[in-house]
């Protein structure tokens, strides 16, 4: 008997978060679900009579397609040590707010999703002033190599956008769900902006709610930042910003060669109003594995 459109729904759900040995809640299920006339109730009558057909496993409130009881235990410490990462995090994001051209600072990668493993990176996602985007940039990975010895773990600076910029290019599950779980930390007047600009998300996660931003502080300015930018704001600054990113282009080039063109503009997206460094290219490793589910699973 084929599987109805919510069945395949819950299924590919579990498909993908099976990719990060990561079993799911009915909550989560709901929520990651992309069948916009579906009550969390009908989730839960849906995934019990695939619990009861076989097709997924529960166990103490998680499901997954396998039996995979030491996922949970992983899972439940990655949460805990994510939840005690956080507030190191969002003050992090209020330093990194501190430097010339920065707008808006979001946590993103698996801290944003409430997991965090014993060596995982705290990631950023940043919106800064337009035409200083490579400026900003190269003031905070020049701090991380030369005060933080280059290390990303509690400074991963790898997604850049500029303000007039906010619309997201690659529009798929993977950068879907990096959106919708982004938390604000600092320059909350960017977020509603941000959320409404790529409101195609939402044909991915209507149900998911966007983020409390009561207590994030708008963007502002110290005396130092105040100065620097008043520095930078001429034809100096406009020719540093070009001279970063051209210096980067070329080292990007350099060091990864080798990868195709299409993937290096995936992963390495090296454009005036965007930065984006994922050179292990994640996103396509986390498609070709979820490609590979569905033909066995469903084969």
């Amino acid at each position: 008997m084929p599987f109805t459109e919510i069945e395949k729904d819950i299924l590919y759900t579990l498909m993908y978060y099976d990719i990060f040995s990561y079993p799911l809640t009915i909550e989560e299920l709901f929520l990651r679900s992309k069948i916009k006339n579906i009550s969390k109730e009908d989730t839960q009558n849906i995934v019990n009579q695939l619990v009861e057909d076989k097709h997924i496993h529960v166990e103490k409130g998680f499901y997954s397609l396998e039996k995979k009881s030491d996922w949970i235990q992983k899972r439940l410490e990655n949460n805990k040590r994510a939840t005690q990462m956080l507030p190191k995090a969002r003050r992090i994001s209020q330093f990194i707010g501190s430097f010339p051209y920065i707008r808006a600072v979001f946590l993103s990668g698996s801290i944003s999703k409430n997991v965090l493993d014993s060596d995982g990176d705290i990631d950023y996602f940043i919106l800064t002033q337009p035409k200083r985007l490579w400026l900003a940039r190269t003031l905070l990975i020049l701090f991380r190599k030369i005060f933080l010895f280059n290390s990303h773990k509690y400074f991963c600076v790898n997604y850049f956008i500029d303000t007039e910029n906010i619309e997201i290019e690659d529009k798929n599950q993977f950068t879907a769900t990096e959106l919708s779980t982004l938390i604000p930390t600092f320059g909350k007047e960017y977020y509603a902006p941000l959320m409404e600009q790529n409101q195609w998300y939402r044909d991915f996660f209507p149900h998911f709610p966007l983020r409390e931003i009561e207590n994030v502080p708008f963007h502002h300015k110290n005396w130092l930042k105040s100065i620097l930018e008043y520095i930078f704001d001429t034809k100096i600054g406009d020719y540093i910003d070009d001279a970063c990113m051209r210096i980067t282009l070329h080292y990007r080039r350099k060091k990864f060669g080798s990868m195709g063109e299409k993937d290096f503009e995936t992963a390495l997206k090296t454009r005036k109003y965007v930065s984006k460094h994922h050179p292990n290219h994640f996103q396509k490793k986390v498609e070709n594995a979820l490609n590979e589910r569905k033909k066995r699973y469903f084969s």
